[in-house]
């Protein structure tokens, strides 16, 4: 089966297509709540154009309520197709019950742990904001935190202080002081969520008495250094891959 699915965030939009289990294609857009659903069936039929292909489902998981109709309907006129709006309502393959208000994001990122790690896992999702959702091997959310994320986090504090300035986040902190204003940003910023993390996994791991996986995503978790050793993976992939994963559990193959 071919899907193709999007992911709405506040900072961006990302899309991929699937054929089966494998994501062939992803693009990556700013999101825009001033663009038209003309425009946005623009974007789709243009980056479907040189590919000639047809698709069995669509999906979309979407966090801006503004944006998620204009999307839908792209959809329709581009794909011919009705495509599904990630909710709780949907077959998630989690165990019930889940609340109603859960994020679409953060449910996509459970479904991704649940169907594709043996054992409880918790999501870091590095966008806008960091959110965080932990699943027992049973597929219970136990539940989820939302933190400022890094980007949304040293932006405010340079926008709100006079001698702060924008500063690189792909720096990896080898010292834990800096020496400059510069050194001291960067390495309060990105020890200070590695903080964020180690304490989130201890302080879940000591409350349901067992080893987590652990897995980053997102697009901020780039700046999580690489010799980390919090994370077991970091797959920019994996709120996708649980949007394909809800696409087959809602779109059996007959």
């Amino acid at each position: 089966m071919t899907h193709f699915t999007i992911g709405v965030g506040n900072s961006s939009l990302s899309i991929a297509i699937w054929e089966e289990s494998q994501c062939h294609h992803v693009w990556s857009l700013g999101t825009d709540l001033k663009k038209t659903t003309d425009e946005y069936q623009f974007t789709f039929q243009h980056i479907l154009g040189n590919l000639n292909k047809s698709f069995d489902s669509s999906v979309i998981c979407s966090v801006v309520p503004g944006i998620t109709k204009k999307v839908v309907k792209a959809l329709q006129q581009s794909l011919d197709l009705d495509p599904l709006v990630v909710s709780k309502d949907l077959n998630h393959g989690l165990k019930e019950p889940i609340s109603k208000e859960i994020g679409a994001d953060i449910l996509a990122n459970a479904v991704a742990a649940h169907a594709g790690y043996v054992g409880p896992s918790i999501v870091f999702d590095f966008g806008t904001a960091l959110s965080i959702v932990a699943v027992s091997n049973e597929g219970e959310i136990l539940g989820a935190n939302i933190f400022p994320g890094i980007t949304t986090a040293c932006n405010s504090l340079v926008e709100k202080t006079a001698l702060l300035h924008s500063v690189d986040l792909l720096f990896n902190p080898k010292k834990v002081l800096g020496k400059t204003t510069e050194e001291a940003l960067q390495i309060g910023v990105l020890n200070g969520y590695l903080g964020v993390l180690e304490h989130n996994i201890l302080a879940i791991e000591k409350q349901f008495g067992e080893s987590f996986h652990c897995i980053g995503t997102g697009g901020d978790s780039r700046y999580i250094p690489k010799n980390s050793k919090l994370l077991r993976v970091i797959d920019p992939l994996h709120t996708q891959r649980g949007l394909r994963i809800l696409a087959e559990l809602n779109h059996p193959q007959k």
